[in-house]
Formats: structure tokens, sequence, C-alpha cells
């Protein structure tokens, strides 16, 4: 837990000041923000600063920098995690996720001595022959690359959050503020029965945000405690209403049709696969961030994460990943090394700290991009903080 010197700094500190201070003390690196800035704060960065709650994330929060302070020596890596650490401070809503993944993710891979000579932000200028040089991108950057016996890997890293949720978040608190400001009432407003929907989806929802919230409003004002509202593109979505201080909704959480939607989330990341060396994709899921993911377990990400997997290394259609996109299906899976999920339980946890899902494809073409099953399976298994839930 927090020294009790440490305990009373962090009370007398906002949220920004509380990661300038941690940067400055573990780090050793300075940043400055703007003065709209100064305000800002999200799930992680307020949480850090609560007197009365989520002891077990500060304490975990802190011994995850402290590892990262003793993991990564060179001034190149150091400031970039200082960078992180700045744009997770001045993140408001889930702009934070990203950044805060990366984290997780070095301390992950740095924590088991089999895995070496990591080298955090990798750019390559010669991209011939990679599907990002199809998208007219003229260089690569890719977060990690690391040594396994004596084989090196490359990974992006990304926060696995849905699109949805922010989106319901933000509909239903700005509609609750309104009805708060106009109406003078107070509400509890929730979308009811959320069932997964794709990204492309949620930016068509989004472009009705305004349209909603009137409705909405418009429901409060009759007093209604339900509202359908159904999208241009045919999506049907249903909010409750409480005038008082308890609001109960529905939530199906099916794993087969929730990775059925979500795997396809994963395309957008064709640009971060190498042609001619193991390319692997790290995703971080976060209760905070994967509110989807609130009251399952590994038997639930078992299912889930196994058919978000095969989704993607099943499909050879020739067809493009997108309307705007000349890649097809079948050159990302074989270009596509292994899918790597890490749920963060550091919010509760102070043992296991990350549940390992790890899936090779085994339609990866190129001969240079096999993946060693048996050296993740060493690398991990057995590692303080980490439980290797599955690995195929």
């Amino acid at each position: 837990m927090f020294e009790p010197t440490f305990t009373q700094e962090l009370s007398k500190m906002n949220a920004v000041e509380n990661i300038q201070y941690l940067t400055q003390k573990y780090f050793g690196i300075e940043f400055k923000v703007t003065q709209k800035q100064e305000s800002f704060s999200n799930n992680c960065t307020g949480a850090l600063i609560r007197n009365d709650d989520f002891h077990e994330f500060k304490a975990n929060f802190i011994s995850l920098l402290l590892r990262l302070s003793g993991y990564y020596k060179t001034q190149q890596a150091r400031q970039e995690i200082a960078n992180k650490l700045k744009e997770l401070a001045i993140s408001n809503k889930y702009g934070w996720a990203g950044y805060y993944s990366e984290l997780i993710a070095l301390d992950v891979y740095a924590i088991s001595s089999a895995i070496s000579n990591i080298d955090y932000i990798n750019i390559f200028k010669r991209i011939d022959g990679t599907l990002a040089q199809r998208m007219s991108q003229k260089k690569i950057d890719i977060d990690l690359s690391f040594i396994l016996n004596n084989k090196k890997y490359y990974t992006d890293i990304k926060a696995f959050k849905s699109l949805n949720t922010e989106l319901y978040d933000d509909i239903t608190q700005t509609a609750m503020e309104l009805v708060k400001k106009e109406l003078k009432q107070q509400t509890i407003i929730a979308v009811d029965n959320l069932e997964p929907i794709t990204d492309e989806d949620t930016s068509l929802l989004g472009n009705n945000k305004k349209e909603i919230i009137d409705c909405i409003l418009n429901a409060v004002r009759k007093r209604a405690t339900t509202i359908n509202y159904t999208a241009t593109n045919n999506l049907n979505i249903k909010f409750k209403i409480s005038y008082g201080h308890v609001l109960t909704t529905i939530t199906t959480k099916n794993p087969v049709d929730m990775a059925d939607v979500d795997y396809k989330k994963i395309y957008k990341y064709a640009n971060k696969l190498l042609a001619r060396q193991p390319s692997l994709l790290t995703f971080i899921a976060n209760p905070w961030f994967n509110k989807e993911f609130i009251n399952t377990n590994s038997d639930f990400f078992k299912i889930y994460f196994k058919k978000v997997a095969t989704n993607i290394f099943a499909n050879k259609s020739q067809a493009h990943i997108s309307d705007k996109s000349n890649i097809t299906f079948k050159e990302f899976t074989e270009n596509l090394s292994g899918l790597i999920f890490i749920v963060d339980n550091s919010i509760k946890s102070s043992k296991c700290l990350y549940d390992l899902y790890i899936y090779f494809n085994p339609n990866a073409t190129n001969a240079d991009s096999r993946v060693c099953f048996s050296d993740f399976e060493t690398a991990f298994k057995n590692q303080r903080f980490i439980n290797l839930i599955y690995i195929q």
C-alpha cells in the first residue's frame, strides 16, 4: 500500500497534478499542461486521488510505475512513458484508455524473464510489401518489439474498448445534465438490454446524437419511464428513465454473439502488420472502458476471445475489409501472426493483475511470421502477476 507521506501528498493534488508528480517521481521527467487541462479527470486519474476508495488500484498503479521505471532505462523509453502518462492525465471520458493500455502491455511483456531486448516505439520507413504501403502510408510505427528465444517479434498495443459504450455514456450523461439544467429534474438514464453493435453502426448512430437526446428530453417532459429509438440504420435502442435513486436495466451477455460483432474492430489495424516479421496485435480489456465485460469471468472470456480469434483467422474472403479499403480479409489474415488479449484486473486484485489469452494464427502464410507456441507458453506460465489462462 501507499507510504503515509505519499498518501498525504496525493490528497492535496488534483488528478492532473498527481500524474505530473508521479511522472517526475518515477521517471525524472516533468511535463506541463494548459490552464484548461489542469482540471481534466477520467476514471483512471480520478480514482488515484480518491481517499475513500480504490485502494487496491492505487497501490497497483504505483507498483506498475515502479516496475516500468526499473525495466525501461533508456531515455527514449522513459520519455515515451512520460508522454503516455501526460496524455493519460489530460484525456477526458474514454480517451485515456489507449495510453493506459500501452503502460499495461509494457509491464506484461517485461515481467517475463524469458523476454528481452524490449524496444518501445519502432519506426519502419522501408515498408515494401506491407499492407500499410498499399494504404499509401510512408512509414509504420509499432509500439513494441522484443526477443523471445532468439526470435524477434513485433506487436502494436490497443485498448479493446467498445465505441458504442462510449457513445451511450455520452448520450445518457448529456441528457441527464440537460434534464437537470432545463427541466430542473434529477434523473437516472441508461440503455436497457445493451446489445453489441459494430463500430460502423456506432458512427452512424453518433450522427443522430442530438436527435436522440431531444427524444429523451421529450420523454422526461411526459414523465415516461422508457423510450424506444430507431436509428436510420434500423438499429433499435431502448432507454430507461428513473426519477428516483435506483434504475434497473437488463444486460444479456452471450460471448459468441458479442464476438461475432466485436471481431470486426480488429481489421482497422491492418496498417500495423509487417510483411516479413512476426506481427502480433495486443489488446487490453479493463472494466472502466469495457463495461460490457463487467460481471464476466474466465469461462466467458475463453469462449469470447477464442471466437474473436477464430473469426479473424478463418476469414479468407476476397472482399475488402471496409468500403474505403483496398485490403482484403484474406490478406489481413495472412499477415497476422497472432492475437494476445490481456484482461487487466488491477482495479480489484493485488495478486493476479493480468489474465492472458493467446491465439496464434494457423493461416499466416509468411514463413518468417510463424510463432513458436511453446516459447510463449514458457515465457508467461507461472509468472508473478500473470495468469496464462489460454494459449492456442
